[in-house]
């Protein structure tokens, strides 16, 4: 790990076992349409893990819903959905091992770059008390893609220095894209996500010491 001065760290799954809490959100406010309906908007979910929420939205609308939903109506399961994930969030704590990795990691630059809304990522770290930990933390609707870019260019960073600890799919390919390191955090909803890929996994945070 220590030939890696730069780590960006996705969110959900990653940073906070939250991933857990944005599915059971996904069947919540979908299954008042139907069980089908919310087990099918799940599935989506876990597929396209990293994909900002609102476009998921539309696509479970699109797929399962025949876009029988309006704006509105989105706009009310938007805030549905994000009520019902702040409150469960701000319940939860770090994993300890992760907070004691990134404690011990002040002569190293950290960013967070996630799929979730801009703002209301920047309120969850705050309200968990970790974002002077980071660099800067970077959401949505700017794209990972974007995040990693931004990041390059404004720091000027070479690629070979840059690691991105991922949980999903998106997480993957954007640092494949842009050309930088990546090591997948594995957790119960992306094991058969990467059963095709050949990534470096890791299965508890102690274990980035070995990186």
């Amino acid at each position: 790990m220590q030939r890696y001065n730069n780590i960006i760290f996705d969110f959900d799954g990653v940073i906070m076992n939250s991933h857990i809490v944005k599915t059971n959100a996904f069947y919540y406010v979908f299954s008042k349409y139907g069980k089908n309906i919310g087990n099918h908007a799940v599935k989506l979910h876990i597929k396209r893990m990293g994909m900002p929420r609102i476009k998921k939205f539309n696509l479970i609308n699109k797929y399962y819903l025949n876009n029988n939903l309006k704006k509105r109506d989105l706009n009310k399961i938007e805030k549905i959905f994000k009520d019902y994930v702040l409150k469960k969030i701000f319940k939860m704590k770090i994993n300890k091992n992760l907070l004691k990795f990134i404690k011990n990691s002040k002569n190293k630059n950290l960013y967070i770059s996630t799929g979730t809304d801009q703002e209301e990522i920047k309120k969850i770290c705050k309200k968990m008390k970790i974002s002077r930990y980071f660099l800067e933390i970077f959401g949505s609707p700017k794209t990972k893609i974007m995040h990693i870019n931004s990041i390059i260019r404004n720091y000027k960073i070479k690629k070979n220095d840059i690691l991105f600890v991922g949980d999903s799919l998106s997480d993957y390919n954007a640092a494949k894209y842009c050309g930088i390191n990546f090591i997948c955090k594995s957790n119960s909803e992306n094991k058969s996500l990467f059963k095709n890929f050949k990534v470096k996994r890791i299965y508890k945070f102690l274990q980035l010491y070995n990186f």
